[in-house]
């Protein structure tokens, strides 16, 4: 009897030591690593027994390869083997839905993505084409990617508008059908995969904290300046939506309001006029009218950064969005508008990732949110050198 209990108690601390030295192999190996087992045991301090028996579970279970070397390392005799972490034993897609296109990427657990597709869509197609071409996408995508859909861990969809906090879009102005709409459940029922739906700032934000232009920062304001100025925020690492999931939404203050379109085109100006990137084209070569507009719309986004910067005393802020690639013509002119008092004011940087901000930073949420369902996935995410954009349940 006593025997049996000894047996019961150890069994569960066997499993828990296996699991985390387990982990440490991972952790070792980060998310492109290449050792052989002698590095690996020098790496973690565990005995070669227990290295052989992690490694063939993590073999079998398609999270490890096994392979010679590149070159022979050690010089004469048979080259030892060297293992890897399978960047395919994970795979995630990120979506944009934006207002005249609709992205979508598939990408490996380093974040390398493996196929892209997009396609146009009509500005005021209704919420259910919209979904349609979503949902086509992402087939193509994958289709591009050599998967089936049932091969990704997790999707994370951007969309336009307010998303509360069990998913709900609670206001849409681009696709007011979406409005009140559960979208996610829709697409989990579809795809039978987990959705995360994330306002579309917010997922550039989390996109240029983690391969652009704000690594390495904490708080961070991704001004998103398109057909309307809204903000993402990331505070202390984190995605933060406020109470309702209208934090960042400045276009909504009567006196930040800027009809981005109409200040540089007029007031009979469309919302989709193709003519705006001529006007920085004209106003780069100096001529003197398409100059004074765009130091008009920089000044009053100066107002929403000086704003924003006062509120929330950021890391950082990023200038992003469909405006953005005027480049750094409009982010020295918004500078100038900016008043510095004693140095209080920080960086305003050019975002890097343009068109990709929002579904890199879709993949780096799905990836979050396969990582709550698999400790071996939230070992190497934490090992990649970035700090994580909050845990994803």
């Amino acid at each position: 009897m006593r025997t049996e209990v000894l047996r019961m108690v150890e069994a569960p601390r066997r499993s828990v030591e296996r699991a985390a030295n387990t982990r440490r192999v991972l952790a070792a190996l980060g998310p492109q690593g290449r050792l052989t087992q002698a590095e690996l045991g020098t790496a973690t301090g565990l005995s070669r027994p227990t290295l052989t028996a992690i490694l063939g579970d993590l073999g079998a279970a398609g999270w490890v390869t096994s392979g010679p070397p590149a070159t022979d390392r050690h010089g004469a005799g048979r080259p030892a083997r060297v293992f890897g972490v399978d960047p395919d034993a994970v795979l995630v897609a990120g979506v944009d839905v934006g207002v005249h296109t609709v992205r979508a990427v598939v990408a490996d657990l380093t974040g390398t993505v493996r196929a892209h597709h997009e396609t146009t869509v009509a500005a005021h197609a209704p919420g259910d084409r919209r979904l349609a071409v979503v949902q086509d996408v992402l087939l193509k995508s994958c289709h591009a990617a050599e998967v089936d859909l049932d091969r990704l861990a997790a999707l994370c969809v951007g969309v336009p508008g307010i998303v509360d906090a069990s998913g709900r879009i609670r206001r849409s102005t681009v696709v007011p059908d979406w409005s009140g709409r559960h979208v996610g459940h829709e697409l989990e029922q579809w795809s039978a995969r987990p959705v995360e739906i994330v306002n579309d700032a917010n997922l550039a934000a989390v996109g240029e904290h983690w391969r652009g232009a704000a690594r390495g920062t904490d708080d961070v304001v991704y001004l998103h300046v398109g057909r309307r100025t809204s903000a993402g925020l990331l505070l202390g690492g984190r995605v933060h939506t406020g109470r309702t999931g209208g934090a960042g939404e400045i276009g909504a203050i009567p006196a930040l309001f800027v009809d981005n379109v109409k200040v540089l085109l007029g007031e009979t100006a469309a919302a989709d006029d193709a003519r705006v990137p001529e006007v920085f084209a004209a106003a780069a070569a100096g001529e003197p009218t398409a100059a004074a507009r765009v130091e008009d719309l920089a000044s009053r986004l100066a107002r929403s950064v000086e704003t924003l910067a006062h509120v929330l005393d950021p890391d950082v802020m990023v200038l992003g969005g469909g405006l953005s690639r005027a480049g750094r013509l409009l982010v020295e002119a918004v500078d100038r508008h900016v008043p510095v008092v004693d140095d209080l004011m920080p960086p305003l940087r050019l975002g890097e990732l343009a068109d990709t901000a929002v579904t890199l930073g879709g993949v780096r949420r799905a990836l979050l949110r396969a990582a709550g369902q698999n400790p071996q996935l939230e070992v190497l995410l934490d090992d990649a050198g970035t700090r994580v954009e909050g845990r994803v349940s």
